[in-house]
């Protein structure tokens, strides 16, 4: 996964931030249980009037061989870094032959999860660059960790977004109304 180059001015790089968390959160341990197979088969079944498009099968192997935990490595740059758009920063991949399938499905998950945090780590880290240039034009002190205060959670659509972008405001300013 990387970054998409942007026609923004100032946008050049981004601000890596949320994957650690969501990692911890929904892929650390065992995290397929029987229960979620069941669910998923007589559910999936239902939607398709089939049962053809769930992989079953794969999933209890995860249960039974694995007990519960995905057969992948992830590899991601550490949370916080900025780096030119255009280069990786994750990459997913099947730690076992038989369950390359697993992939794609983590890398949806990942995307999903790191897109808000970074892009709040980004902007962040953009409003920052643009505010020490005119801070020097102006003549004031060339940093201010509190110059732009998150009120970012009011927002949000959910509880857990104001906590990502919180947590991605503080890579880069230290002020923030955002209690989560």
């Amino acid at each position: 996964g990387e970054p998409r180059a942007l026609n923004i001015p100032f946008v050049d790089h981004a601000t890596i931030f949320g994957f650690q968390g969501f990692i911890k959160d929904y892929l650390e341990g065992g995290v397929i249980e029987q229960w979620m197979i069941n669910n998923a088969v007589r559910t999936l079944g239902n939607v398709f009037f089939t049962h053809k498009y769930f992989n079953a099968q794969g999933f209890q192997r995860i249960v039974d061989e694995f007990d519960g935990r995905l057969p992948i490595r992830i590899y991601a740059v550490k949370e916080g870094t900025t780096l030119p758009v255009s280069n990786i920063v994750y990459r997913v991949e099947a730690a076992h032959k038989d369950f390359v399938w697993v992939t794609s499905w983590i890398e949806t998950m990942l995307l999903r999860a790191a897109w808000y945090g970074s892009t709040v780590a980004s902007t962040s880290r953009t409003v920052a660059k643009v505010y020490k240039e005119w801070a020097k034009v102006c003549g004031a002190p060339l940093y201010n960790p509190f110059a732009l205060n998150d009120f970012g959670g009011r927002g949000v659509s959910a509880h857990e977004g104001a906590e990502i972008g919180g947590a991605a405001h503080g890579i880069v300013f230290l002020g923030s109304d955002t209690m989560e």
